[in-house]
């Protein structure tokens, strides 16, 4: 189950008009971040693996005529080691 992120900080968002595939003409373009949990933990020379999936709801609600494609990046900022 996806984990609701509630809050977005310094969140920026885009809206631009664009002549896109599949008759898209709309991009938008979000930034912002989050504070989350994920653990992960590894004993001697083993490295360790963790998956997570969040969810966010950043733009207007597109119906599925309206919606062609979304992509997302991520990155890990902050550890709790240091």
């Amino acid at each position: 189950m996806a984990i609701k992120i509630a809050q977005i900080q310094n969140l920026q968002q885009l809206d631009l008009m664009v002549a896109g595939p599949d008759d898209a003409n709309h991009l938008f373009v979000i930034d912002g971040q989050f504070d989350a949990s994920l653990t992960v933990g590894s004993q001697g020379t083993n490295s360790g693996v963790a998956k997570e999936t969040f969810s966010v709801l950043v733009v207007p609600k597109l119906t599925n005529r309206q919606f062609v494609r979304a992509i997302a990046t991520t990155f890990d900022c902050k550890d709790s080691n240091g």
